[in-house]
């Protein structure tokens, strides 16, 4: 029985290690994304040139 409660203690912080990589990578995702707004006319000139 005490093993199952440690394996289930392991899991959870897992799963707490996991939903935190998944914000962080969603919040460089917004951010990056915030940024090539704010860069959009430089990204289209880019796109234009490699055309």
């Amino acid at each position: 029985m005490k093993k199952i409660i440690k394996y289930v203690k392991q899991n959870k912080a897992q799963a707490l290690n996991t939903t935190i990589w998944i914000i962080a990578a969603l919040a460089l995702m917004f951010l990056s994304f915030i940024i090539f707004n704010s860069q959009s006319d430089n990204f289209q000139s880019l796109v234009e040139l490699k055309d």
